[in-house]
């Protein structure tokens, strides 16, 4: 078999994953804004960083923080799914003072003091010496504080979303029975398939430019996308009637298409426009010929 066959091979399973990925991305995104995913999320990184995550008198400056007007504003749940580090500097500073006519740094100082002992005041109080009086050096640390809380709690939405992708995957995989394997064994016996969906994909790279992770995808486009794929799905009655060995190969080519939805619709997006431009580019003409082009 020939190199462009096998690239047209990967690319049949890639565009598969991709698509698939796309519905998982949109299944995601309606299931977290009908639970308030991210808002709580958000509030519960909140509460570790303010109030060391023990719910007594210490939440009193999370409670202060949370429920400040430039907070709440920002959603009508109560919830919001982001907050600009200004908002919480300029609200984490509201919380602190006393409102007196003192400067806002001594007021800030006297705050910090009265908070309960924990990591909070330890660090609001390391800040506050180190900036010696400055109130825009302690902006600055307290907004770089907050930036590196919420890069953590980032990390840990985008490793539970990618938990609820592979569950979906696999999930999708079992009831609708996409197993890689198959795909694969028909695509590389089946031209018309391999050359299909090649094609396909090549239309799809050739008319988007990019998949963007944090922007719903069109869940209409995806499902045609998908219904035109010339790849086996579905329980015929072949595929229900394996013999047991072949149920272990269903399996393991179930788990792989799982995997592959758990990467992201971005990741396979980008591998297929490499490999399509690979595949678009062909071999390069001998010296002799682009000398005598030229």
């Amino acid at each position: 078999m020939s190199l462009g066959n096998i690239l047209n091979v990967g690319i049949g399973l890639f565009f598969t994953y991709l698509i698939l990925s796309l519905l998982g991305t949109a299944v995601h995104e309606a299931a977290a804004s009908v639970s308030l995913m991210r808002g709580r999320m958000l509030r519960q990184g909140l509460r570790q960083l303010l109030s060391d995550g023990v719910p007594t008198q210490q939440a009193a400056l999370f409670n202060k923080v949370f429920g400040h007007g430039l907070v709440q504003s920002l959603s009508k749940s109560g919830l919001p799914s982001y907050l600009p580090t200004a908002s919480f500097s300029l609200a984490l500073f509201d919380a602190l003072s006393d409102k007196s006519e003192s400067t806002l740094f001594s007021q800030i100082e006297r705050g910090v003091a009265l908070l309960p002992p924990g990591f909070a005041k330890q660090t609001l109080t390391t800040f506050l010496v180190d900036a010696g009086g400055d109130l825009d050096a302690v902006r600055k640390r307290v907004d770089s504080w907050f930036d590196d809380s919420m890069d953590r709690l980032s990390g840990v939405y985008r490793r539970r979303s990618q938990l609820i992708h592979f569950l979906f995957g696999f999930l999708v995989a079992i009831v609708f029975n996409v197993d890689s394997i198959n795909i694969a064994n028909v695509l590389w016996h089946n031209t018309d398939a391999r050359d299909a969906v090649a094609l396909q994909a090549q239309s799809f790279v050739t008319t988007h430019t990019a998949v963007d992770n944090g922007a719903t995808p069109d869940v209409s486009q995806a499902l045609q996308e998908l219904q035109r794929l010339p790849v086996p799905m579905g329980w015929t009655g072949a595929a229900a009637k394996r013999a047991a060995g072949d149920w272990v190969y269903a399996v393991v080519g179930w788990l792989v298409t799982g995997f592959a939805i758990s990467l992201g619709a971005p990741f396979w997006f980008d591998l297929l426009q490499k490999i399509v431009n690979i595949r678009g580019a062909g071999p390069k003409p001998p010296p002799q010929s682009r000398a005598a082009a030229e």
